[in-house]
């Protein structure tokens, strides 16, 4: 898949979603379509996987040092974010909102329980993220490699994890979904112990 190809399919996106078709209302046995797209894109990266010739052994003791880097550096970024965005608006609401590592739908919803304005900027500023990982990565990659996967965040396991598959191949697709599953698995922890303090 070239860069092109994959904006093009956004900007299609965008335009499916201003002419007001909303494929989320689209359900089979209660699992929404973008569910069951996302399982099967996932279902099929797992066969793809399986049938290459990765050696997952070999891979696997190397990418652990790759992984804990990457997982530490994307909450480093968001933490050094966060206090710029502290230090500009005086609330540390902001922390949480960039420490949401592109995972919009549970910072948003967990924000909005303190602030309805926090939860909205938290929703954007992940989105943004997400859109920016899926834009820019196909060119970061060329030039950082494996640490072009931090600006997906929590995404790279799901929605920015074909766009690193497809620019990455199957190695560092492999560690950019172990390093979404742990921001992902990790994140809610976080944000919950900072909240405590807030």
């Amino acid at each position: 898949m070239k860069y092109w190809e994959v904006l093009i399919a956004l900007i299609i996106g965008i335009i499916i979603g201003i002419l007001g078709v909303d494929l989320s209302n689209f359900s089979f046995s209660g699992f929404s379509m973008i569910d069951i797209l996302l399982v099967c894109l996932l279902l099929l990266i797992g066969v793809d996987f399986a049938l290459s010739d990765v050696n997952f052994r070999s891979l696997s003791k190397n990418s652990v040092k790759f992984i804990t880097i990457l997982v530490i550096s994307t909450y480093l970024g968001a933490a050094l974010a966060g206090y710029i965005a502290v230090y500009f608006f005086n609330d540390y609401y902001a922390l949480i909102a960039t420490l949401g590592c592109g995972w919009y739908s549970y910072t948003s919803a967990t924000l909005v329980r303190y602030s309805v304005y926090w939860g909205s900027v938290a929703l954007i500023a992940n989105i943004l993220r997400e859109i920016a990982c899926i834009m820019l990565y196909p060119a970061l990659n060329k030039k950082l490699k494996i640490s072009a996967i931090t600006i997906g965040g929590a995404t790279t396991m799901d929605t920015s994890f074909p766009v690193i598959s497809s620019f990455g191949g199957k190695d560092v697709a492999l560690i950019a979904f172990a390093h979404g599953l742990i921001i992902t698995l990790t994140l809610p922890i976080i944000i919950e112990t900072l909240l405590s303090f807030i």
